[in-house]
């Protein structure tokens, strides 16, 4: 359970570490969990609901000390650091916590993001959420086009100052997640560390599709994403309860959501997005997820993330995925008239499949004879937050599994 948080225990927090937090707070802060009574409630309610989203904003206030001060993120994410400090190679986030062990944490974190950009010198990066701008520091010294938005000031100076350093060249603007740089696209949009400050999360996905070209991905890296049961996130999103997130939330108005690793790609597919996640096995800092336009398409034989829909599908095979007798898949929504969409499957098997699929209130229904290849079949106007795929099983004397039908493509169009 934790603390049972209070507007005690919140000043007493800030006064126990009120000239910031060093290294040997910072580990000792992560391992304190909070309890809350809207914890409950938000589990009762659906993730993407009005309802869920202000009683959310209200945890924040009640973390925050101040409910009835409007967040601002200009104003409620500022930093903090000095601009102008001296020494800017060694006072700039993460190198002034001066702990190795936590640096390797940031070091396995850039690999990660390197390989999974997948980007070629000359091509573009815009990154979310600088901070001291290590990343695009890095990168724009393998030649890659480089642009940042942050919404503190400071934070910007201080990257300028370390790329005057350097003698490269990094593109800045202060402006909100989402916006600047005018109309320009990018080949890659990244993350680190930043996307958990959005509490406006839905719009800022739906926004992003504008910031990319065709063949644009968005990369996420140091995202507070859990899977599994961890109390410092114990409802599907919402403000962190980890001593050291309430802490930053006190002390300085920082916006520190945390999501649940099932309802973050439910997000993401919901917003127009598939996705495929990339786990490090001893760092978790280091867990990348990677966003590409799910108008594009959807093979269902590669590594794509499924979220909360995974267990109602069989793993992804070479060429197809089959189906269960239920299988699901989570579809962009809120699009004017309905979804329309495609499905190529097979019936690679030697019985009659009668088959379903359906979405909201749109449905259609066919057979496929034994061995039958590559139909296509499509459905219009859907209007739910699901694909559902309905038809029955057998198994074979060499695979015991219960198998529908196998899926090789989804097309997804306005």
């Amino acid at each position: 359970m934790g603390v049972v948080f209070s507007q005690q225990a919140g000043d007493e927090l800030v006064a126990n570490f009120g000239a910031g937090v060093d290294d040997e707070a910072y580990r000792e802060l992560t391992t304190i969990r909070y309890s809350h009574p809207l914890v409950e409630d938000l589990n009762k309610l659906h993730p993407f609901s009005a309802e869920y989203r202000k009683l959310a904003m209200h945890v924040y206030n009640d973390l925050r000390g101040d409910v009835g001060r409007t967040y601002d993120p200009e104003r409620d994410e500022a930093s903090g650091i000095v601009a102008d400090v001296a020494d800017i190679n060694t006072m700039a986030s993460p190198w002034n916590f001066k702990n190795p062990n936590l640096i390797s944490e940031f070091l396995h974190s850039w690999g990660q993001i390197f390989r999974h950009l997948d980007i070629k010198a000359g091509q573009s990066v815009l990154e979310y959420g600088t901070g001291s701008g290590q990343t695009l520091l890095m990168l724009a010294r393998a030649g890659i086009d480089c642009y940042g938005v942050d919404i503190d000031t400071s934070s910007l100076s201080i990257l300028q100052r370390q790329a005057r350093d350097l003698g490269v060249k990094v593109s800045t603007e202060q402006a909100s997640f989402g916006e600047g740089f005018a109309t320009h696209r990018f080949d890659r949009v990244l993350f680190f560390e930043s996307f958990h400050h959005a509490f406006d999360f839905e719009n800022l996905l739906l926004r992003l599709h504008d910031r990319i070209l065709p063949g644009g991905k968005v990369v996420f890296c140091g995202e507070p994403v859990i899977q599994g049961v961890d109390s410092s996130i114990p409802y599907p999103w919402g403000p962190r309860l980890d001593a050291l997130s309430v802490y930053c939330t006190r002390a300085r108005g920082w916006m520190e959501l945390g999501f649940q690793h099932d309802t973050f790609v439910d997000l993401l597919w919901r917003c127009g997005w598939k996705v495929s996640f990339h786990p490090f096995p001893t760092c978790g800092r280091a867990h990348v997820y990677v966003a590409e336009p799910a108008w594009s398409g959807v093979s269902m034989f590669e590594p794509v993330e499924l979220g909360r829909h995974a267990g109602t599908w069989h793993p992804a095979e070479n060429g197809h995925r089959w189906s269960k007798a239920r299988s699901l898949l989570s579809l962009p929504v809120g699009v004017p008239g309905g979804l329309n969409v495609e499905v190529k499957l097979s019936n690679y098997l030697g019985s009659k499949k009668s088959v379903r699929l359906s979405s909201g209130t749109a449905m259609v229904e066919f057979t496929m004879a034994p061995g039958e290849r590559d139909r296509v079949v499509a459905i219009h106007r859907c209007d739910g937050e699901e694909l559902v795929i309905e038809c029955n099983t057998d198994s074979t004397p060499t695979d015991p599994r219960k198998l529908g039908v196998a899926v090789h493509h989804i097309s997804l169009s306005e």
